[in-house]
């Protein structure tokens, strides 16, 4: 029992520590309304949904995105996936979602806890809604954390050995989604606890 608690633990103090960093010195709407304005950033044709872990943040593959390549699509979905304390959420209720401007969104989506989430079903809200998107020719961006020991987090480093483990062998997000994988992109994401 003792063991099964600790790896609960570990996995929760991790998490905490890994949306602290990757969501903690987030970029606002604002800043991100700027860049996309910005001359140095070409806007290109298409769609692109970034995975958000959090409904308030920017993805950090958004950024790295737009830092690596210098282009943002002309549509894009900041989509976050929030799981409720209730069994079901009924399908009128699942979708949240608002323009932030410059061709840039927010969905929510929102599941119950005996519910699966359908990305899919999902979009095609979306389109429903008027987002000029395509979820069939949509390109879908997550981050893929790389866990790297050494760093100044508030965890023992039998704590930080043992995470880097769990999630190296957690289920990708990215199944979770029912997403087709020729349309995912993971950008890697480097972090040390």
């Amino acid at each position: 029992g003792a063991a099964v608690l600790a790896i609960m633990h570990t996995w929760k103090l991790g998490r905490i520590e890994i949306f602290r960093r990757v969501y903690g010195g987030n970029v606002t709407e604002a800043e991100l309304i700027t860049i996309a304005r910005s001359k140095h950033v070409t806007r290109v044709g298409g769609s692109a949904v970034f995975m958000v872990g959090s409904p308030k943040g920017t993805p950090s593959a958004l950024l790295h995105h737009v830092k690596s390549n210098r282009c943002l699509h002309q549509t894009v979905v900041l989509l976050s996936i929030m799981t409720e304390d209730v069994p079901t959420v009924r399908s009128a209720d699942q979708l949240d979602l608002r323009e932030i401007g410059e061709g840039i969104w927010r969905a929510i989506g929102h599941y119950g806890y005996m519910q699966s989430p359908d990305v899919a079903v999902l979009m095609d809200g979306i389109k429903a809604r008027g987002v000029p998107i395509n979820p069939q020719a949509t390109t879908y961006f997550f981050n893929r954390e790389m866990i790297i020991k050494g760093g100044n987090a508030d965890m023992w480093e039998w704590q930080k050995s043992l995470y880097a483990f769990l999630s190296r062998n957690a289920r990708p997000a990215k199944d979770y989604y029912q997403i087709t994988p020729s349309q995912i992109i993971e950008i890697g994401l480097p972090l040390q606890l």
